[in-house]
């Protein structure tokens, strides 16, 4: 038997899922693990719901792709609990510890978001040095939560093929300049202070680019080509979409461009994170106004050069609560009763605001994983 499942990561990672849960029920099955047995031949069941619907017309395109996503991360995480039986006995305790750590931390993020997450794997180059994408939507919708998805997906997905890699974040808030020229030095400074931990440099000491930060800065400098960086600045309520493009432009382009960095260097990650105000104007004309100013804010966006621009963050629906909950094996009576008990009294007109829902993510998660152990 291997000593890792890196070759079933792999499967997935080439979106090969049929071979992946052969491989995981075949493993299971030598392991005589009848929870991960138990796990994937429902996750075998539901692959083969999903595609004869595709096939039969049942499901369009984006509802085939959802649900292809949920069950590719559903297998993802079951990677962990079979390398978890390689594992020496006494040293169990401990890395059960550890794993359920890690799971929490990514499982609270995980409810709906599956347009979005398909967009950034789609459009990711494993092969690049530096990514970037724009997140937009209203405030409340969670472009934090879904910055920490992509960040734990994406570490996730690194420690498979390399253990000992690691993952650095840095969340940046960046006021829009009136004019270009001050937008770009503006995210120069902003950037290059993070990185190096620090605002008390002048601004003519800071690194002029990402090779000059790579090679001269202690923070980051312990990251190596197997580690990610991810950087998020925070864009609010922004009205002057071009001098925007115009600063992403030219700090992708030119002060982290790809071509300046070493072999050795990590992959960077910057995500430009628009978040529209959740403040509805007073007046019937001002809300008009302010509708079309969104809209040409979109267009701009969707029409950008080679940046991609995730789907738009909106309101989390009452099903996507219940399918996360029936993901962490809750009983459907016992669903219907968190959600009455817990979710209803944060419901708006439209739905949920994903920023309330985490927090009790979080405490269903940890109440759940303390039963189970105690049972265990």
């Amino acid at each position: 038997m291997p000593k890792d499942y890196t070759y079933i990561s792999d499967f997935i990672a080439e979106a090969k899922l049929e071979e992946a849960i052969g491989e995981i029920r075949k493993v299971a099955y030598q392991l005589k693990n009848d929870d991960i047995i138990t796990a994937i031949n429902t996750l075998a069941q539901r692959f083969s719901t999903n595609e004869r619907q595709k096939e039969l017309g049942i499901l369009n395109n984006d509802k085939y792709d959802e649900k292809r996503n949920q069950i590719t991360f559903a297998l993802l995480r079951l990677i962990p609990e079979l390398e978890q039986q390689l594992v020496p006995t006494q040293n169990k305790k401990s890395e059960r510890s550890t794993k359920t750590h890690q799971f929490n931390d990514c499982k609270i993020y995980e409810c709906n978001r599956s347009k979005q997450c398909k967009k950034f794997y789609g459009k990711r180059n494993i092969s690049n040095k530096v990514h970037a994408f724009f997140i937009h939507g209203e405030e409340n919708h969670g472009h934090e939560q879904l910055f920490e998805r992509f960040c734990n997906e994406l570490n996730y997905r690194n420690v498979s093929k390399y253990t000992n890699a690691k993952i650095g974040k840095f969340d940046i808030d960046i006021p829009v300049a009136p004019n270009k020229h001050k937008f770009k030095e503006d995210l120069r400074v902003a950037l290059f202070s993070n990185l190096m931990s620090s605002n008390a440099h002048a601004d003519r000491d800071l690194p002029k680019n990402i090779d000059e930060a790579y090679q001269t800065c202690n923070t980051i400098k312990k990251f190596t080509k197997e580690d990610i960086i991810t950087v998020k600045f925070n864009i609010y309520n922004p009205k002057n979409i071009h001098v925007i493009i115009a600063g992403v432009k030219y700090l992708i382009n030119d002060i982290c461009s790809a071509s300046l960095l070493a072999q050795s260097a990590p992959q960077f990650y910057f995500f430009f994170s628009i978040k529209y105000s959740q403040q509805q104007p007073k007046s019937a004309k001002e809300r008009f106004f302010a509708k079309i100013q969104r809209q040409k804010i979109k267009l701009i966006l969707n029409l950008n050069w080679k940046v991609p621009v995730i789907n738009e963050l909106t309101w989390v629906r009452e099903e996507d609560i219940d399918e996360w909950l029936m993901g962490i094996k809750i009983d459907s009576e016992i669903r219907q009763q968190i959600i009455s008990d817990e979710f209803s009294p944060l419901k708006k007109s439209q739905g949920y605001y994903m920023r309330d829902l985490v927090k009790h993510f979080r405490i269903i998660i940890e109440n759940y994983e303390k039963y189970t152990y105690e049972k265990s």
